[in-house]
């Protein structure tokens, strides 16, 4: 639940290449190397990623929100090892995709219509989002050094991806069609954009100059914190309880409503244990220059029903991704409350981190059919919409399933807090 501040001007020079569309014939040498050094088989190049930018963007594919979009940039990802494993492409006038650099990985690991994938120095990015970016890592990682086979699937998959088709349909090329193809969408249930910084933390206390002066949020008072924050994002979704003043809470700029609302939670989340357990002498919020923090272990899901009176809302640790428990509550429209974070990472996301509260509020599934040692086996490309409390910088939808028929289940390490009902 840190804020996080990046040294990018050494770093984006050894790890990064940002091609403007102008400049696409201009790769630079050290870009040159990397296409040389992976398996140029499967290996997606640059201008395969302004291909399929073009057509998400193009009229023929009406369905996609990118439509009639201009592509802004292209940023090729690389690991440890130099070596580029995912694109981001963001458009002009707002949203972006991420592009596995693996013909053996599905094509789009995530998207947005909307936003733009930030990169800015000064905002950071938020902890949730650093994990996601490390398990898609180790994901493409894994299928190059396993060196994974290519479902013949796959090599139509990529093809009507790059006719501009984000989810397939059919795979008419396919042996396999014991199992048909089903596509689940959800667009994001919440509204809101909110984050930890001026307008949202006004009621929070002020920071000390002498030692925070560097805190950054502007107004020199503490951050809102990330709890706090997915909290009122879904206090505000369900309009519960009736004892605050909803319709006069702006989508993306706090309110006074709003403040009031996020002040409220601080102050029973710092209370919680004097009231539920007296015995419990440790406060759970602490206000720190960099960050404001709540204890891993704050049971939140008791705080909405002792505090808020809500009906239900249960908790369930576990190593991966929840699909049932999730896709059912987003389904119900009931978002869902994730925290998480590892202290791993590469590049400018190696970070040391108590991990990040964020809502999943949204999902795009699709399940076909592809043949693994000639069996017909049911295959799902599953992707999340995230609101990671960060203003709206980087929501969009992840994919949390496998990459690839053969890769492993990851270790997400996740703390869920559904069923929320009024």
């Amino acid at each position: 639940m840190k804020k996080i501040k990046w040294l990018f001007v050494v770093v984006i020079s050894l790890f990064i290449t940002s091609c403007s569309l102008e400049k696409e014939k201009e790769l630079d040498d050290s870009f040159q190397n990397v296409l040389s050094s992976v398996d140029t088989d499967y290996f997606v190049n640059y201008e395969e990623v302004g291909l399929i930018a073009n057509s998400f963007s193009s009229k023929e594919t009406v369905e996609m929100g990118f439509k009639d979009k201009v592509l802004k940039e292209i940023i090729p990802i690389k690991d440890e090892e130099d070596k580029v494993i995912f694109y981001i492409s963001n458009y002009h006038e707002g949203g972006f995709f991420i592009l596995a650099a693996d013909k053996r990985s599905i094509p789009v690991l995530a998207y947005s219509f909307d936003n733009n994938f930030s990169l800015d120095e000064e905002i950071g990015f938020p902890h949730g989002l650093i994990d996601w970016l490390q398990f898609a890592k180790e994901q493409i990682q894994e299928i190059r050094t396993k060196n994974l086979e290519q479902p013949i699937e796959f090599i139509e998959y990529w093809d009507v991806t790059k006719a501009g088709v984000l989810n397939p349909t059919a795979f008419v090329s396919s042996p396999c069609n014991q199992i048909p193809t089903n596509t689940v969408f959800k667009a994001p249930l919440l509204t809101t954009a909110w984050h930890q910084r001026a307008s949202f933390n006004d009621f929070m206390p002020l920071a000390v100059p002498q030692y925070c002066s560097n805190i950054g949020t502007s107004n020199n008072r503490f951050y809102a914190g990330c709890v706090p924050i997915a909290i009122a994002q879904v206090m505000r979704y369900h309009q519960y309880p009736a004892n605050f003043d909803y319709n006069a809470m702006d989508d993306l700029v706090g309110t006074y409503a709003s403040k009031s609302l996020i002040n409220d939670i601080h102050h029973k989340i710092y209370y919680f244990y004097d009231k539920f357990n007296p015995f419990f002498t440790i406060r759970p919020l602490k206000y720190r220059c960099e960050s404001t923090g709540v204890s891993s272990d704050f049971p939140v899901h008791s705080l909405l029903k002792l505090n808020y009176r809500y009906s239900t809302a249960n908790t369930m640790s576990s190593a991966f991704i929840i699909e049932p428990l999730m896709l059912n509550d987003i389904l119900q429209n009931r978002p869902v409350i994730l925290s998480g974070g590892r202290a791993k990472g590469w590049w400018i996301f190696k970070q040391k981190t108590d991990g990040h509260m964020w809502v999943a509020d949204g999902v795009d599934k699709t399940t076909f059919c592809i043949k693994i040692f000639g069996k017909p086996t049911a295959f799902t490309v599953l992707r999340y919409n995230m609101n990671w409390g960060w203003g709206g910088l980087d929501n969009a939808f992840y994919s949390y399933g496998n990459f690839n028929p053969g890769s492993a289940s990851y270790n997400y390490q996740v703390e869920l807090v559904y069923n929320i009902k009024p």
